[in-house]
């Protein structure tokens, strides 16, 4: 797996693999993590993980299979929004001409 998913001091860890650009096709704005959403399919565990632009609105989706101890390590965080580091989102808006 490519994908680097954990939990560190309670706090949801994502990281994609170096080959996956997390850059909006449409607006060419950085995707933020969304959520994530655990589930059991075709009998195995998955976790989907939403990247959006908060630019454009523009939603991506990566299916990543994993074991079911990591299943049940990140179901507490399934479809749950992830809060995004409060400094990130104001510089963010401050270069959109929000403040």
């Amino acid at each position: 797996m490519d994908w680097t998913i954990s939990v560190k001091n309670g706090k949801l860890v994502v990281k994609p693999p170096k080959y996956c650009s997390l850059v909006c096709p449409f607006c060419w704005g950085d995707m933020l993590l969304h959520h994530i959403k655990v589930h059991n399919s075709f009998g195995g565990w998955a976790v989907d993980i939403m990247y959006k632009c908060p630019r454009c609105g523009y939603a991506a989706v990566f299916g990543v299979a994993i074991p079911e101890e990591k299943a049940k390590e990140l179901m507490e965080f399934s479809r749950k929004l992830v809060e995004h580091d409060e400094e990130v989102v104001k510089k963010r808006l401050e270069s959109w001409g929000y403040w």
